[in-house]
């Protein structure tokens, strides 16, 4: 599932203009971007009907599909948190806000990983290549 946004562009958008003014609503612009982009998307996957089908078809999916939704919803919660926060910021990140950035954003890229992968299994099972 490919978004518009990833975790990994985001960051090394945030780190190209780290220090500015206004750098913290900038920032905490581009945190809420991908949080709608990705709640959208899921939103967009679940009404095609894939979301309940996946399981049925492929019941070995069901523990990390129900794993991979808790850790979007956790991956949302940090990311609408993390841009309210920054929204106040009005001084240039210190190492702390750096920090939460690259590790809330690195949950994010292994959340899409994630996501690919047990797309991709369950697709190769459904074809029959793993057999």
């Amino acid at each position: 599932m490919k978004r518009a946004l990833s975790g990994e562009e985001v960051y090394s958008r945030i780190l190209e203009g780290k220090s500015g003014p206004g750098w913290g609503k900038e920032v905490a612009g581009a945190l809420r971007a991908l949080a709608d982009d990705m709640e959208a998307q899921l939103m967009e996957f679940k009404q095609s009907g894939a979301w309940e089908e996946l399981p049925l078809r492929a019941p070995q999916f069901l523990r990390a599909m129900e794993r991979l939704d808790r850790k979007q919803q956790a991956a949302l919660q940090e990311l609408r948190a993390l841009a309210a926060e920054l929204a106040e910021l009005d001084r240039p990140a210190d190492a702390d806000v750096e920090r939460r950035l690259r590790e809330t954003l690195a949950s994010v890229t292994r959340y899409e990983k994630e996501a690919d992968l047990i797309l991709q299994r369950a697709y190769w099972d459904d074809l029959g290549v793993g057999d």
